[in-house]
């Protein structure tokens, strides 16, 4: 008997996970089963392969790293896409969106779509991407051979942005971020936000960056301590935390040193270094250049041995999967303006060095 096509989603929201479920069902047809933590994903996964996972905005960076691990380390028996799920609903009446000179600061002097637009835009996305795949699994491809039109944006823990140090609200109000990304951000403070409310998030730090957007989503926390976890969508993207499209830099300056350590390691590559030592070469070059303790190329940042400062920058890999340049740094040497430009090039082309190491490893696999 021929199970019928199942769609796994991650949303700890009893109220979204009922809308989730709507808006599911009437992009495809098939059957939903919504969980409300990773561990009962996992327990579904041992049950019966989805087509495709959808992980809710206010999963936890820590449960969404241990979710794609689990999804990637072949447990499963093949590759699942994994899809971020934006915001659903959103009330007509609700307040309009400030624009004007905060939506300037955020978008670089660009003004672009309200939050309303954006929100139907990933919801488009998200429903273009379902149906591609559902579409393409009766014909005999498999969904990881699908590639949603719109990657998971990489979320970053607040307790890893090294520039970091506080995020406020208006009037003062302090909070803590939980995670950020391109596209918004989750965090967790005293007093419950309304939904539909707009709000200016001013992150602060070695850079200051004022943010609009409006809250999507609001819940108490997981443990008793009166706090509540409160999950935003920026008006805009957010371009420090956006990783750039393979093979356009984008403003990113690439320096004749940095230049160099690409070209010898392809050159070592083309002469016969094996795959596995591809990508340290290249990480090793770069660490004697930015001065660092030690430089990964990592699908998740890693988490440091000894005290220091980590600097993590998205790598824009060709296929949409995630990956992270990562420098950890001595705390009495920490980074220089000039080492975190010439690691913003280094996660460009580390993307380079991974489309390397992956060509020596099918010629390994030929020869």
């Amino acid at each position: 008997m021929m199970l019928p096509t199942r769609i796994l989603a991650v949303e700890p929201d009893a109220a979204n996970a009922q809308a989730l479920k709507r808006f599911v069902q009437t992009c495809v047809t098939a059957d939903v089963l919504v969980v409300d933590s990773v561990a009962g994903a996992r327990a579904a996964l041992a049950q019966h392969t989805p087509a495709v996972v959808l992980v809710s905005e206010l999963v936890s960076a820590d449960d969404d790293v241990a979710l794609t691990t689990h999804v990637r380390s072949g447990v499963i028996g093949r590759t699942l896409p994994i899809l971020s799920v934006p915001a659903m609903g959103g009330d007509e009446n609700e307040a309009p969106v400030p624009r004007g000179l905060l939506r300037l600061i955020a978008s670089g002097g660009t003004l672009a779509d309200g939050p309303r637009t954006q929100i139907a835009r990933r919801q488009a996305a998200l429903r273009h991407a379902l149906q591609a795949i559902v579409q393409a699994l009766p014909a005999g491809a498999t969904a990881a051979a699908i590639v949603p039109q719109r990657p998971r944006a990489p979320r970053w823990k607040g307790d890893n942005i090294s520039w970091l140090t506080r995020v406020t609200m208006p009037l003062g109000l302090e909070v803590r971020l939980v995670n950020i990304s391109r596209s918004g951000l989750l965090i967790e403070s005293r007093g419950r936000f309304v939904i539909g409310q707009p709000a200016a998030f001013e992150l602060h730090g070695r850079l200051r960056v004022v943010v609009p957007g409006r809250f999507v989503r609001a819940t108490a926390s997981a443990a008793d301590t009166g706090l509540h976890l409160s999950a935003a969508i920026f008006d805009d993207d957010l371009p420090l935390f956006a990783p750039r499209a393979a093979g356009a830099p984008g403003g990113v300056t690439i320096t004749s040193d940095l230049g160099e350590v690409l070209a010898w390691v392809r050159a070592q590559a083309r002469s016969g270094l094996r795959p596995e030592r591809i990508r340290a070469a290249f990480e090793l070059g770069v660490q004697e250049l930015v001065g660092a303790r030690a430089v990964l190329i990592c699908g998740a940042p890693a988490q440091a041995d000894e005290p220091g400062d980590s600097v993590c920058l998205p790598v824009p890999t060709s296929d949409g999967s995630e990956a992270f340049l990562q420098a950890i740094y001595d705390s009495a040497r920490p980074p220089s303006s000039n080492a975190f430009e010439h690691l913003r090039a280094a996660a460009t082309l580390a993307a380079d060095v991974l489309e390397i190491e992956h060509a020596a490893r099918a010629a390994e696999l030929r020869a």
